[in-house]
Parts: C-alpha cells; sequence; structure tokens
C-alpha cells in the first residue's frame, strides 16, 4: 500500500512538472512572439518613415523644381535670342 501510494505520489509530481514545464514554455514562446512583433513593428515604422517624404519636403523639392524650370527657361530663352541675331 506504501509503494502504491508511493508511486502516485511520483507520478503526480511527474504530471505536475511536465505540465508546468508546457505552461513554462508557452508562456516563453509568447513572450518572445510578442517581443518579435514588436521589433517588427517598429522596424517597418522606421522604413515607412524613411521612405515617405513630409509636406514640407515635398514643398522643398518643388521649390527646387521651379527654381530649375525658371533657370532652363531664361537660358532657353537666351538662346533663342542668339540664334535670331545670328
Amino acid at each position: 500500500m506504501i509503494l502504491l501510494a508511493l508511486v502516485a505520489l511520483w507520478f503526480g509530481l511527474w504530471i505536475v512538472g511536465v505540465l508546468s514545464t508546457i505552461i513554462y514554455l508557452a508562456f516563453i514562446l509568447a513572450i518572445l512572439y510578442l517581443v518579435g512583433l514588436l521589433i517588427w513593428k517598429f522596424f517597418t515604422l522606421n522604413k515607412n518613415l524613411e521612405t515617405t517624404k513630409t509636406t514640407y519636403q515635398l514643398n522643398t523639392d518643388l521649390k527646387d523644381n521651379e527654381g530649375r524650370l525658371s533657370d532652363a527657361t531664361h537660358k532657353l530663352e537666351e538662346i533663342k535670342r542668339q540664334t535670331k541675331q545670328n
């Protein structure tokens, strides 16, 4: 009878150990998944911030292009005047 009680106790402790190990591993995997998800979101957020331009940057680029266009227009008018004179 004592032997049966010892076997039952050992088996019960073994089951508790196995179940607690499974729960522990599931908890660790859940934490790793959440950390990975957080890192992935942070990486894609930084990537999106690097690729998208702000309105200020777009306005600055537009002004630069307008300046280049006006310079090119003046040069073209100069060339037309020079060709008419020749």
